[in-house]
């Protein structure tokens, strides 16, 4: 553990103790998150980070602060296992289906997998997900339903054909906290 000087945002001025592999902290209040360097923790709010009601998806994705290749939207070839792959590294993964009979319809396709990796299964319809071990989650959601994925945090949106670029930048906050923010777009069957 080490002790962080925050600077700027709600925490100006504060100093809180976080593990020594934390590169960001990310308060219960404020649209934003610290980023730690050097033992401070300097603000980044949502609207420095990307102002995303006013941008395309494209410019989103080039805008994303990534550990991976920045702002890169990946081509899926296999959704399960590019949905797992990201959740084995401890990634929670939020997919975006066309409908809610979509999300289960991709739920049900990688289940057993996933049950087989030793992730915890939740079956709760609209609620379905996957926790893994290491702390990777899976959640399923419905772009084009009312709630779609209000109060869920994600470090990769998955985004399944079909879904409409409007819905997708509503979903586009989810992102806001994520850790390494990567946004993945199946691709369409030729």
């Amino acid at each position: 553990m080490r002790k962080i000087t925050l600077t700027g945002g709600p925490l100006d001025g504060k100093r809180y103790v976080v593990p020594e592999s934390a590169d960001r902290f990310t308060p219960h209040h404020g649209r934003g998150h610290y980023v730690i360097e050097d033992g401070v923790g300097t603000w980044r709010s949502l609207t420095e980070t990307v102002d995303a009601t006013a941008q395309t998806l494209a410019e989103f994705a080039d805008a994303l602060d990534s550990e991976r290749t920045p702002g890169k939207i990946t081509e899926a070839t296999g959704h399960a296992e590019t949905i797992l792959a990201e959740a084995r590294l401890g990634n929670r993964v939020l997919v975006a289906a066309t409908s809610r009979a979509h999300a289960r319809e991709t739920f049900d396709a990688i289940v057993d997998t996933a049950a087989h990796e030793g992730a915890r299964i939740r079956r709760t319809s609209g609620d379905e997900r996957f926790d893994y071990p290491g702390g990777g989650t899976v959640r399923f959601v419905s772009a084009n339903a009312r709630k779609r994925a209000r109060g869920i945090v994600a470090d990769v949106l998955f985004i399944r054909t079909g879904v409409a670029e409007a819905a997708v930048t509503e979903l586009l906050p989810t992102l806001a906290a994520g850790r390494a923010p990567l946004i993945i777009r199946e691709e369409e069957a030729a």
